[in-house]
């Protein structure tokens, strides 16, 4: 089945080559007899295929999918993880609490060693925006250390009043 877009195109072209005159109303009832399909024949634009019920089910599984493997993937390769991966309970939120803590340190660490670099830049204009991003990303940074760092200290205190 062609689409009216198509049929106009067509309509159009037969027109030029014959050279004729016809008025609007003329051309758009060429194009809607064209158009024309009996009753009770289905017509279905290109995309409809796409959006019946086993697509929709075959996406949101598709999507499941895809999120359960990021998961996994994540938990995969973190080395916090991996690194407590024995422990239970208390004990593992406090190691996953100084792990992320302990790296969130490193980072800044890193970040005031390339503070010194900035000098180096010769355009003002790009020394402000590389000083005010590398400000943001420590700021982002220290805000992580601190909060890992509140964490690892109130689950010691959980700890030592079970004791």
């Amino acid at each position: 089945m062609k689409s009216f877009q198509t049929i106009i195109e067509e309509q159009l072209q037969i027109v030029k080559e014959r050279d004729e005159i016809i008025t609007a109303e003329e051309f758009s009832m060429i194009c809607e007899k064209e158009m024309y399909r009996p009753p009770g024949e289905k017509w279905y634009s290109k995309h409809r295929s796409l959006s019946g019920p086993g697509v929709k089910v075959g996406a949101a599984v598709a999507a499941g999918l895809t999120v359960g493997l990021y998961g996994w993937y994540r938990k995969a390769t973190d080395k916090c993880v991996q690194r407590c991966g024995g422990m239970k309970g208390r004990s593992a939120t406090k190691c996953m609490a100084l792990c992320n803590m302990n790296a969130s340190k490193h980072v800044l660490d890193k970040i005031k060693a390339n503070k010194g670099k900035l000098a180096s830049i010769k355009d003002p204009e790009k020394r402000a925006k590389a000083t005010s991003d590398l400000n943001r990303e420590y700021e982002k940074w220290q805000d992580r250390y601190e909060k890992y760092k509140d964490r690892a200290q109130s689950t010691t205190v959980m700890m030592s009043q079970m004791d």
